[in-house]
């Protein structure tokens, strides 16, 4: 489940181009992926507190 915030962005993002948020997210993940997906460490910490989340 994602941080109420984060969620929330997201949304927006989705109501601003006019899609799902699911969509936002699959985006994000294709992102993620075609920039680390051959890396062996990846960059996957979470934030740990609220005012870490951009």
């Amino acid at each position: 489940m994602l941080p109420e915030a984060v969620h929330n962005r997201i949304q927006l993002l989705a109501d601003a181009s006019d899609v799902s948020a699911a969509w936002v997210i699959r985006a994000a993940v294709m992102q993620f992926l075609a920039e680390h997906g051959e890396e062996t460490n990846l960059p996957l910490r979470l934030p740990r507190s609220k005012e870490d989340v951009r």
